[in-house]
């Protein structure tokens, strides 16, 4: 069978002929008889049931025959109830309990139980997956939706209909409207912003859509109706998942060019008020004022005593922050305090408490309390087995303990550390050998 292109590509396909149907035990298989040309279904006693067929195969997709009659195709159960007549050219599954019929170039449906539920009238025939909007149909090169009780959900009077991020959207001429449930509305939604609230079952979930009037933006709900008017300049839905201080779905709105919070009954989160706002995490949001960032705690409102350029996660206890081209680690696991005095080109945290930091261009290691623990002696250092030390300076490299005792004098043989080992440059040679951190030579 040709394929029929649709605004999707897909397969179609026609079915069946009639064929006289004679009363039949309920639940008897019949099965299949051929004398001559001639094919019949049979009891188990051979006595004829349906016959007059060019032929019978088993169907390859459902409990059914295929059977052909004047070279017309139809589907027989296999207890001998007429599922499609024998009239189609040809016949294919669809999808799920559904089958495609083709006759005379035509396309048209019918469900496993034998009901016709789309007409063989349609150029080409695809699906919109979406419940209750099941079939995307084609006629005189337009288009329209009929979903699977055979109810015209959208008329056949539209140039394309495809989707986007789970919306259906429809196009006549220069018109765009949007299918939401079986309603058609026209306006303007932004379909990479939909977003879904979720229930205790997946069947609680429900769909929320957000829209503009042409400058505003507002919220559609599920049904195609605002619950939240076109009133903000723009909207940004997020979901919080298991957040003890905000609903599950919040709304990053902005009006008069700052910006606030709310959820999906308009309740203050956060006021109206920020330069930007970025969520963190379920505990806290980094908001902009007067140019800088701040981090706000969603339980207590509260926004950080001091101000930072920008921020990168640094590890599930740190945020690494920016003042004025220096670096500092805000713990998370303390109400996002600040480690330091912001006072280091660089700073880095090790899982045993310490942290490498970078000062005049040269390196060393502080504990929490920004107590010394390795001078800034070198230019580059790397802490490794817990009290060790590759250290660099110009073009030598050696090996520190962490109480500053030289282990392995410098030169110019290259070092990387490990966790748990280094390696190190052979002597007049490209290659390298590993150490432990006993310093002990380990088997090649």
């Amino acid at each position: 069978m040709k394929a029929i292109p649709l605004i999707l590509f897909f397969l179609l396909l026609s079915s069946t002929l009639s064929a006289q149907l004679i009363a039949v035990e309920e639940g008897e298989v019949l099965t299949i008889r051929q004398k001559g040309k001639v094919f019949a279904l049979v009891d188990s006693k051979g006595k004829a049931k349906l016959t007059g067929f060019q032929s019978i195969t088993k169907c390859p997709f459902g409990d059914f025959y295929l059977v052909r009659k004047n070279h017309r195709q139809g589907l027989v159960s296999r207890t001998g109830i007429e599922i499609i007549p024998a009239e189609y050219d040809e016949i294919e599954r669809a999808y799920n309990s559904f089958i495609y019929v083709k006759k005379e170039g035509k396309i048209g449906v019918y469900s496993y139980s034998g009901k016709q539920i789309v007409t063989p009238t349609f150029d080409g025939i695809d699906f919109t997956y979406k419940v209750g909007a099941e079939f995307l149909v084609k006629k005189d090169a337009l288009y329209g939706i009929i979903n699977d009780q055979g109810k015209v959900v959208v008329p056949v009077a539209y140039n394309s209909i495809k989707q986007e991020r789970g919306t259906i959207v429809l196009k006549k001429g220069d018109q765009t409207s949007y299918l939401i449930k079986t309603k058609i509305v026209s306006y303007n939604i932004s379909t990479n912003k939909n977003f879904q609230s979720a229930g205790e079952y997946l069947s609680d979930s429900k769909n929320y859509y957000i829209a503009n009037n042409g400058s505003q933006e507002g919220v559609l709900d599920e049904n195609g109706e605002y619950i939240i008017q076109p009133e903000y300049e723009e909207i940004i839905p997020k979901r919080m998942g298991k957040s003890k201080h905000t609903p599950d779905n919040i709304l990053l709105v902005k009006k008069n060019n700052l910006w606030g919070i709310i959820d999906l009954k308009k309740n203050i989160i956060l006021p109206i008020k920020y330069q930007s706002i970025e969520i963190l995490n379920t505990d806290y949001a980094v908001v902009g004022i007067n140019s800088s960032k701040h981090f706000l705690c969603f339980a207590t409102s509260e926004t950080s005593s001091y101000s930072f350029d920008k921020y990168y996660y640094s590890s599930d206890d740190y945020i690494l922050v920016y003042k004025n081209e220096k670096q500092n680690l805000a713990d998370v696991r303390n109400g996002m305090q600040l480690v330091f005095p912001i006072m280091y080109d660089d700073v880095i945290a090790y899982k045993s408490g310490l942290f490498k930091v970078k000062q005049n261009n040269k390196e060393g290691i502080v504990d929490k309390s920004n107590k010394t623990i390795f001078p800034f002696t070198y230019d580059q250092i790397s802490l490794f087995c817990a009290d060790k030390v590759a250290v660099k300076n110009g073009d030598k490299y050696g090996v520190v303990s962490i109480d500053g005792t030289v282990l392995v004098p410098l030169d110019s043989r290259y070092i990387v550390a490990y966790a748990n080992s280094f390696i190190r440059k052979k002597e007049g040679s490209f290659e390298t050998e590993e150490y432990n951190c006993d310093l002990k030579l380990v088997a090649q």
